[in-house]
């Protein structure tokens, strides 16, 4: 592997979930991303390429910690935008943007099949490798009546 090499991840792990680029106390205001939660073996080889690779804080005696790598998400209309699906829990597929992504942040995941477009830096003598999202599907868990309700329409509270 290289590091012009898409990787590829079904089944992925994700977190710190941030699709709408909220400032935080680590995030400057408008950059969106999110850690994708690695593998050891794919860290290794990713870590030697000059990715950055973290790892979570141990919380309790005998946790293992998670081996990720931050993954930005870029809207720039000057950039062919990331594909982001959204499967709902009746199996609709429901493309979002970058004005509707940003309810991934607080969905209630089952599954992500990601794909990482690898970027090649070099700033101030200084220089690595960045993931930037080419393509998510989020598939939502299931609520417990959901599926039964599907076919109902919404309206919103005020009737309007």
């Amino acid at each position: 592997m290289s590091y012009d090499d898409e990787i590829s991840i079904r089944n992925a792990k994700i977190l710190y979930p941030n699709f709408e680029g909220r400032k935080t106390d680590k995030n400057p205001p408008g950059q969106r991303n999110f850690c994708l939660v690695l593998e050891q073996g794919l860290a290794d080889r990713l870590a030697k390429e000059g990715w950055n690779i973290r790892q979570t804080k141990i919380h309790e005696e005998g946790d293992i910690p998670d081996l990720y790598t931050q993954i930005r998400v870029n809207f720039d209309p000057e950039r062919r935008p990331p594909t982001v699906v959204l499967i709902d829990a009746v199996g609709r597929k429901i493309k979002l943007d970058a004005s509707s992504c940003h309810i991934l942040d607080t969905a209630e995941i089952k599954k992500v099949d990601v794909v990482i477009n690898p970027h090649h830096w070099n700033m101030n003598g200084n220089s690595g490798i960045k993931g930037y999202l080419k393509s998510i599907y989020v598939t939502l868990r299931p609520e417990d009546f959901g599926g039964e309700y599907s076919d109902v329409p919404s309206f919103p509270a005020n009737g309007v």
